[in-house]
């Protein structure tokens, strides 16, 4: 008798969970959401050059490497179908690029002299983001969506950091101001994840790389085209209403 009034029990709060659940799907029918992300990224540059100093350009390739950095975005998301998305957003991308450490001789013993010298280029942007997404597959709580658009980034500043070593111990130094173009258009694409953890919040997971189309440096014969590969780790609100 006990059995059968534990599974009683059970089934009733199954049922309970059901409807609850059939509720939240209805309380959830808007087609707005907010989300926020953070990502580490790499960032590297193509280099293009449309004069006689293609020297410069493949003497920066040899020299030049990525470096790790950081972006971050809110986005506002219109949910126009169950399988397509349009989202605008608004963010901060710091990006760049790293030179390999070179080592330095010198003719005669110098006290306090650096044997190996490093610099590492950051720009920082703000940007304005379009960005489409198309769900690729569905599973349960677990969505898959293919991300397409681009970013109009805005240039603040560029910090180039220059590095030495001495006696063992590296030492650095900033240098700020650089001018660069304004505005630097990139496309974006990706993959695009969400899990919904409970009604109204999902977690979201994105792999995007973002290239450039504008270079950084237009008034330069050699061109910097910028790009970063980030992983957007962040959580997602979706907006609710009531059932009638």
């Amino acid at each position: 008798m006990k059995t059968c009034l534990i599974l009683i029990v059970i089934s009733l709060l199954l049922t309970d969970a059901k409807y609850g659940q059939a509720q939240g799907v209805n309380w959830l029918a808007s087609k707005w959401s907010l989300e926020a992300v953070f990502s580490p990224n790499y960032s590297n540059r193509i280099l293009t050059n449309s004069g006689n100093e293609q020297w410069h350009k493949e003497e920066r390739d040899g020299a030049e490497i990525g470096r790790m950095g950081y972006s971050t975005r809110f986005v506002l998301n219109h949910h126009v179908h169950e399988r397509w998305q349009i989202s605008l957003g608004l963010g901060y991308a710091s990006i760049g690029f790293d030179t390999k450490p070179v080592a330095l001789s010198w003719a005669s013993t110098v006290s306090d002299a650096p044997s190996e010298l490093r610099t590492s280029s950051r720009y920082s942007y703000a940007g304005i983001y379009l960005l489409g997404n198309y769900k690729l597959v569905q599973l349960n709580r677990w969505n898959c969506y293919l991300t397409f658009g681009a970013v109009m980034h805005t240039y603040l500043d560029k910090n180039t950091v220059t590095s030495s070593k001495i006696n063992g111990n590296w030492s650095s130094n900033s240098n700020w101001g650089s001018e660069y173009d304004r505005h630097n258009l990139f496309a974006i694409l990706g993959i695009r994840n969400t899990y919904q953890l409970i009604n109204g919040l999902s977690l979201v997971a994105n792999l995007n790389f973002s290239q450039a189309v504008t270079p950084s440096n237009n008034q330069s014969r050699t061109k910097e085209l910028l790009n970063y590969l980030s992983l957007d780790v962040g959580l997602q609100f979706r907006f609710g209403r009531k059932p009638k």
